[in-house]
């Protein structure tokens, strides 16, 4: 049986409260998801531009957040599936 890596990242740099994030990570792709918004986001991770991927969870994250609160977040997520 294949077992998938899950675990919760806590950016407390947005906001007093922060946001829990969970990550699902597998050879493709990762699963993000923030449950408090009820939001997820598939961040493919192979034969896709990461610029393309990038302004994609931006558009996602304007929902529950402003804009710029959006862009700061994909790029604290961006910079941690780059580090993982």
């Amino acid at each position: 049986m294949d077992y998938q890596k899950v675990e919760v990242k806590t950016f407390e740099e947005f906001g007093n409260n922060g946001c829990m994030v969970y990550f699902l990570h597998s050879e493709h792709y990762t699963l993000i998801s923030i449950p408090k918004w009820n939001w997820s986001f598939l961040w493919s991770l192979v034969g896709t531009d990461d610029r393309i991927v990038k302004k994609e969870c931006i558009k996602a994250l304007s929902l529950p957040m402003s804009l710029g609160d959006a862009e700061a977040l994909t790029e604290s997520i961006y910079s941690y599936l780059l580090w993982d």
